[in-house]
């Protein structure tokens, strides 16, 4: 099914949507004649100025078991699932949507799943590819051999000024496996393992002449992602 999509969009631009509380703050409009992704529930942005999305994404099992019914009902093919949906009850009990498969190495005992910790980088689509530490990075490798060569992050913030708004649409209770925390604190989303993945993600991207922007104005992080702001992509 992916063959269809196989460097499709060569040479063109995209823009994945995550999250992030920022994406309240930027010019949504600006992207209406761009190609988009959304991931997980970041389509709740089509009520907050996102004109329109044309690819969908989710990776985390979990996610898409919490959400199924809004997920399934919200959606929309082009979608892009981990191939272990196939496992779930959500999806069989569902109206089993069409999806083009994600073959993600989740066995954490096998190096494939330390893969791109290893800088060992998919050469072709169904290779399949290990633990990204973030949907948005799956996101970015599907728009890689999708053919984009400009891939800009938004809603990607990465550190957040309060527990409690971690998601442009609120705390998202639904889809957390922890327990709810009380205390109002700052939370910065940050590890080794992302640290290298990125790095090795940057320099893999590099050499196939590919862009990858961060333009989240709530991305604050220095020596991750190229930072620039939607403003200036549009001057």
């Amino acid at each position: 099914m992916f063959e269809k999509y196989k460097n499709k969009y060569n040479g063109q631009r995209c823009f994945i949507i995550g999250s992030g509380p920022s994406l309240l703050q930027e010019n949504l409009s600006l992207i209406k004649n761009e190609k988009i992704f959304v991931v997980n529930r970041s389509y709740k942005a089509l009520e907050q100025g996102l004109p329109h999305y044309n690819f969908y994404v989710c990776v985390d099992k979990n996610v898409y078991e919490k959400n199924c019914n809004e997920i399934q009902k919200l959606s929309k093919f082009p979608r892009f699932y981990n191939h272990t949906f196939l496992d779930s009850e959500s999806y069989w009990n569902g109206p089993r949507e069409r999806f083009i498969p994600i073959f993600r190495h989740e066995n954490k005992n096998s190096i494939l799943y330390k893969s791109l910790v290893f800088n060992i980088m998919p050469t072709h689509y169904y290779d399949g590819w290990g633990n990204t530490s973030t949907a948005v990075l799956d996101t970015a490798l599907i728009a890689f051999f999708l053919g984009f060569k400009e891939i800009y992050f938004l809603g990607v913030d990465m550190s957040y000024k309060t527990n409690t708004e971690t998601h442009f649409y609120g705390k998202d209770y639904f889809n957390s496996s922890q327990p709810y925390d009380k205390i109002d604190r700052p939370v910065e989303f940050k590890s080794e393992t992302l640290n290298v993945v990125v790095k090795n993600l940057n320099n893999f991207f590099y050499k196939n002449d590919v862009k990858m922007v961060n333009l989240s104005l709530g991305y604050t992080q220095e020596n991750l992602f190229v930072k620039n702001k939607l403003s200036e992509i549009f001057k």
